[in-house]
């Protein structure tokens, strides 16, 4: 982690790379995941850490309360220096092809805690977000027919079909799924990828360029 030259906030990273992974016959490499946190308040953190260090002393009773109060006593400090959660890089390349994502995540201008801390209009005029997702389309069929496979094993109608007639199955369907997450506006086309971007500002939320 480091520290801005007044040492009033910090940014940490933690970053994770994968040369290869193998695993029942399938390979995948190039697995990254880069997280950045920024704009971290110092005192805050510094409050964490007595915190967490006087935990131990808590009956079990008491943790739920004792963090609500830590909370209501050190969050305004945090939200006041516009904290960022930002994943950098996440990406992977596989058999199929290529994911690429970034999501870079802030929170602006808040100067109090709302009275009604869930409402999540609150929070939604206080965050600033650009997320992307990039995948070619061989791949993102192939996560397709994970999902779905998935969602035919939890299914009591289709629990008892076989794994052959699963696969058939999923494999006509997978992209159909994916054309109807198109006309659904959640992913766009891009020849031989597929694009996905979600930006939120200003209590708006844009999906692929709209609201």
């Amino acid at each position: 982690s480091t520290l801005d030259d007044n040492e009033a906030f910090a940014t940490m990273n933690q970053e994770i790379h994968i040369g290869n992974v193998e695993a029942q016959g399938y390979s995948a490499k190039s697995l990254n995941l880069e997280l950045e946190l920024k704009q971290i308040s110092v005192p805050f953190l510094k409050a964490y850490q007595e915190f967490a260090r006087s935990m131990s002393s808590f009956a079990e009773s008491e943790m739920q309360h004792k963090s609500l109060e830590f909370l209501q006593n050190n969050a305004l400090v945090l939200l006041q220096g516009n904290p960022e959660v930002n994943i950098t890089d996440l990406s992977a390349q596989l058999p199929e092809g290529q994911l690429k994502a970034h999501s870079n995540n802030k929170l602006v201008g808040i100067d109090a805690i709302p009275a009604a801390p869930a409402d999540p209009k609150f929070w939604l005029d206080h965050t600033v977000s650009d997320t992307n997702i990039v995948v070619d389309k061989a791949l993102a069929i192939k996560l397709a027919g994970y999902y779905m496979t998935n969602q035919f094993a939890q299914n009591p109608q289709t629990a008892g079909m076989s794994k052959e007639d699963i696969a058939t199955i999923v494999n006509e369907q997978a992209p159909m799924f994916l054309e109807q997450l198109q006309v659904q506006g959640l992913m766009v086309d891009k020849g031989d990828k597929l694009e996905s971007n979600l930006i939120v500002k200003d209590g708006q939320v844009l999906l692929n360029g709209t609201a």
